[in-house]
């Protein structure tokens, strides 16, 4: 009997730790900047252009925690297979401990392959989502 009622104290612990984890806010998008370069917004997009105007495209994620607590924070970036090289390129992103909200910002390059790229977001060391997102090409992204 006692290692049945510990087996369901086990089971509702972590099915509460689940539900906890599965109610972090996850907004994937571009920074939008006034005529001066300043950040004045922000744009939920999974369409990302490599570059507009001539700057590169300041993109990424903005995690935000139901409660007021502390979680580490990882990546893991996928990106496309370059046709010259042929090899699948994958990036491990720095460990963050964040406080209530934190980011993962990159910029994108001239030099970027265009295609889709897979960010893996990790929540306490744990797989919590993936996001596939699109680098487009200037030509696209004018259109």
């Amino acid at each position: 009997m006692k290692t049945s009622r510990l087996l369901t104290i086990l089971f509702l612990l972590s099915f509460q730790t689940f539900a906890e984890e599965s109610t972090y806010k996850l907004e994937f998008g571009r920074v939008i900047h006034n005529d001066v370069g300043e950040p004045v917004g922000f744009e939920k997009t999974t369409r990302i252009p490599i570059s507009l105007s001539g700057d590169s495209t300041l993109y990424g994620l903005v995690i935000t925690s139901p409660k007021d607590e502390k979680f580490t924070l990882n990546s893991i970036h996928i990106m496309p297979i370059d046709p010259t090289n042929l090899e699948a390129r994958k990036l491990i992103g720095k460990s963050m401990l964040i406080q209530k909200r934190g980011a993962i910002f990159m910029r994108a390059s001239i030099d970027d392959i265009p295609g889709i790229y897979n960010m893996e977001i990790y929540i306490n060391n744990s797989l919590h989502s993936s996001i596939e997102y699109e680098l487009i090409p200037i030509e696209i992204a004018k259109n």
